[in-house]
């Protein structure tokens, strides 16, 4: 079970899928639990990109919830199917809460960018796809009070993922840009923050070992587990 998750209680809980899914999905075969239990009713949407699943449910503040989703509910286009994955969920008052709003300064044109959005144990929240050099504002809406981190990555084959490069093909990784200073979200507060991506900048907190930014959530598989036909998982977006 995956814990201290949180939903605020006039939003949709929403989960990423790390391939995009067409095939219709069971969802009696999604379950959604309150404290005592008891089996609560829900509606589930999956958004145009293909990978995003809203869920929509009468959270009431302070109550932890439990969502199953038991195992191959969905099927990528590869025909891969989900695991049973179970999530504990706390549902949060709006008054714990606040708004953000980030203006993105992007390098320059005819280049794709992908911008995510983290919370501070480093799970992706959002995922946007930019590809304009000029000034380009994102309302992220309500989030939870807290820290939280931006991660632009130079999208140049613009395949919507981080790619590390082929040594045989002499083709670098992908950049990544860091913003190096956390984003603080406080309760009743409207944050507006201004970034401007500058992939000469590295990283204050480096790491010996090289990591796929694309696997930086405990619910995705690596590529070649993919690649046997196993079945995939999701990434949590609060």
């Amino acid at each position: 079970m995956y814990k201290n998750l949180s939903v605020i209680e006039t939003q949709d809980f929403k989960l990423v899928a790390s391939n995009y899914c067409i095939a219709a999905f069971d969802t009696s075969r999604i379950l959604v639990k309150d404290t005592a239990n008891k089996e609560i009713p829900f509606f589930i949407s999956r958004d145009i990109d293909l990978q995003t699943y809203s869920i929509k449910a009468d959270w009431k503040a302070g109550i932890r919830y439990k969502l199953l989703i038991q195992d191959s509910v969905f099927t990528d286009l590869a025909e891969n199917r989900s695991k049973m994955q179970e999530f504990s969920i706390l549902a949060t008052s709006l008054k714990k809460a606040g708004k953000l709003l980030i203006m993105y300064e992007l390098p320059q044109k005819n280049t794709n960018y992908i911008v995510k959005l983290k919370d501070s144990q480093g799970k992706v929240l959002d995922t946007r796809f930019l590809s304009d050099s000029q000034p380009l504002k994102i309302d992220y809406g309500l989030l939870v009070a807290g820290n939280y981190a931006v991660e632009v990555i130079e999208d140049l084959n613009n395949d919507g993922i981080w790619n590390s490069g082929i040594f045989v093909n002499k083709t670098l990784p992908e950049k990544i840009y860091k913003e190096p200073k956390p984003i603080l979200i406080k309760e009743n507060w409207d944050a507006e923050e201004t970034i401007k991506i500058d992939f000469s900048v590295k990283p204050i907190n480096t790491e010996s070992k090289i990591q796929n930014p694309a696997n930086d959530s405990p619910f995705l598989q690596n590529k070649q587990d993919r690649q046997k036909g196993t079945k995939n998982n999701f990434e949590l977006k609060e």
